[in-house]
């Protein structure tokens, strides 16, 4: 029997725009994740890849190569993730090499210190659903927010031809910190299966962590919001909703003890579609 050990409120943000004047930009080709820091001598790392071909990947320490594993997890029509178990004995700073060139966190190569590597357990925080439509692309997603110093969260979910896992970055798409991205981003695409998140779904979730040990977090219920509606669809006559007015859609989450101490998650995404014709300045992802 499952007894309900609290139950909290999220706020799920809405935001609609028709004609935004931007550019939209790339992703980064490949994002590491942890992208600086400290790590244990032993390490395993996660490489995000949006581009279509998957480089070779290398690593020194202190300007001389130490051995590196690059292991891909997943590789599908969302992009490719690659396992980077990198062992550096020793102090001394650390550099990951893609194709032969740095990996780059904004705008500074990503580079690790070996040593004094904590570890934080992974705790869920809270989760909000966002959609947005503009000229050159779109949001419909929500974003999962969690505690620690998980390197990557593995999703999984069944369907109807079998299991199905996707690898997320605690930092987000574009690198961030805002969280998880589990939808379509801005710019970037979807990071899971848009079909599979149409109606609610159960997905099992668990943090990965530099030193290759796993922690289960529990199980959620997702469902992306509502597609944008573009304001050219709506009537002339109709009248428009202020501008000015907040635009929010309240969730609920409800927080479950299981068996084996387990924390499950329901996330119910309530997202309520308000048209705005408010225009907004550019974005820049």
């Amino acid at each position: 029997m499952r007894a309900i050990a609290g139950a909290v409120t999220i706020t799920a943000l809405v935001a609609l725009s028709a004609r935004a004047q931007a550019e939209c930009a790339d992703p980064p080709a490949v994002a590491l994740s942890p992208s600086a820091g400290r790590l244990p001598p032993s390490a395993d790392l996660y490489a995000f890849v949006s581009a279509q071909h998957v480089p070779r990947f290398d690593a020194t320490q202190d300007r001389r190569a130490v051995p590196l594993t690059a292991t891909v997890v997943q590789a599908d029509e969302l992009g490719a993730v690659v396992r980077l178990h990198v062992d550096a004995p020793g102090a001394g700073r650390v550099r990951i090499l893609a194709d032969g060139a740095d990996v780059m966190h904004d705008g500074m190569p990503s580079m690790y210190e070996v040593g004094g590597w904590r570890g934080e357990p992974a705790g869920f925080v809270d989760a909000d659903g966002y959609a947005d439509e503009w000229e050159c692309s779109f949001a419909r997603e929500i974003r999962l927010r969690f505690r620690g110093d998980a390197a990557a969260f593995r999703f999984e979910w069944k369907t109807s031809e079998g299991r199905r896992r996707v690898w997320l970055s605690p930092d987000g798409v574009w690198g961030g910190g805002g969280g998880v991205d589990f939808g379509h981003v801005n710019c970037a695409g979807w990071t899971v299966p848009e079909a599979d998140f149409a109606q609610p779904r159960r997905v099992r979730v668990t943090a990965l962590f530099a030193d290759g040990h796993a922690q289960p977090i529990g199980t959620m219920t997702l469902q992306l919001p509502p597609q944008p509606v573009r304001d050219e669809l709506i009537a002339e006559d109709e009248a428009a909703p202020d501008p000015e007015a907040p635009v929010r859609a309240s969730a609920g989450l409800d927080l479950w003890d299981v068996a084996g101490g387990v924390l499950a998650i329901d996330v119910v995404a309530l997202v309520i579609v308000i048209v705005s014709r408010r225009r907004r300045p550019a974005l820049v992802p």
